[in-house]
């Protein structure tokens, strides 16, 4: 039985992504997707100012890929680079029943970490089988980047219902699964032409975060790899010298993750497995749209 459809919205630096996607009993059906260019320097993601330089050519690219996909006056889930919306995630005690809304609870933790006009997006806490600690995983943009791309979003025929990051998104639907009895460590990277983020995990669950961004196109060809992976093992040693375990593998994701020779290259650079990442959803119909539409297909779906 079919339930209604959902649109998931990808914003990138190259374009603009629409997948309509319906949920099914076994899967979901990703019923079309489409796309429109945008020229250089029209979308600039950025942590601390407004990501779009020309509103009139990005609201024309978007509302060309929103009719095209027969999207009109319908809420979209709404998908934004890892460097517009950044994924925090800290360790914490559970948060008091009496408190409120994990918005106000948490908003405290990243005050020496934010822009003062910053926005808390979809806060979530989880214990990881820890009975007093656990971890809160929050998204954070500025409030003008957020605003510009809303109000663009409605002008277009759209109504943004849920806002997040693609690392995020895509973590949702590709990230590793509980490892079972014994605990298991693994990196998540999502590899992205203005940025690359890795989520580390613990059976399953997300422990840290760190985006890297990048002030040229990394395009992933093999030699990108070093610059990407010098980065990780930077962030690996990090979180070693904190007493997290060493990842087992790298899981690869992102609309740049499929160029050729660089999960390769990874390997080679890092010395760990890594593969690309698989959905842990059936997806109907997906082989027919290229490997950039699992942003948006992502952001239909979670």
């Amino acid at each position: 039985m079919l339930i209604r459809r959902r649109v998931g919205l990808e914003i990138t630096a190259r374009a603009v992504r629409v997948a309509v996607v319906r949920r099914l009993a076994r899967g979901a059906w990703v019923h079309c997707y489409h796309e429109a260019g945008l020229e250089p320097g029209v979308f600039v993601p950025s942590w601390e100012q407004e990501n779009i330089s020309d509103e009139e050519a990005f609201r024309r690219s978007l509302r060309q890929a929103l009719e095209a996909a027969g999207v009109r006056q319908a809420p979209v889930r709404l998908v934004l680079p890892d460097v517009t919306a950044r994924l925090r995630i800290l360790e914490s005690e559970r948060p008091p029943g009496a408190r409120g809304p994990l918005h106000e609870y948490f908003t405290w933790r990243l005050r020496d970490d934010c822009l003062p006009a910053a926005t808390l997006l979809a806060p979530a806490f989880y214990m990881n089988g820890h009975p007093t600690r656990g971890y809160v995983a929050m998204l954070v943009a500025a409030e003008a980047a957020i605003a510009q791309v809303q109000r663009l979003t409605r002008a277009a025929g759209a109504d943004p219902a849920r806002i997040t990051s693609v690392g995020a998104a895509l973590f949702d639907l590709l990230g590793p699964g509980p490892a079972g009895r014994e605990a298991k460590t693994e990196a998540f990277l999502v590899v992205a032409g203005s940025s690359a983020s890795l989520i580390l995990t613990s059976d399953g669950a997300p422990i840290f975060a760190r985006t890297f961004p990048s002030t040229r196109e990394r395009a992933l060809v093999p030699e990108a790899a070093a610059d990407i992976a010098r980065d990780v093992a930077a962030t690996i040693d990090y979180c070693l010298e904190r007493d997290t375990n060493p990842p087992d593998r790298i899981l690869l994701a992102g609309d740049c993750a499929h160029a050729p020779g660089l999960a390769d290259a990874l390997a080679q650079h890092l010395g760990l497995p890594c593969h690309l990442a698989e959905p842990n959803v059936h997806l109907l119909g997906h082989g027919r749209v290229p490997p950039e539409a699992i942003g948006a297909i992502a952001a239909a779906l979670y």
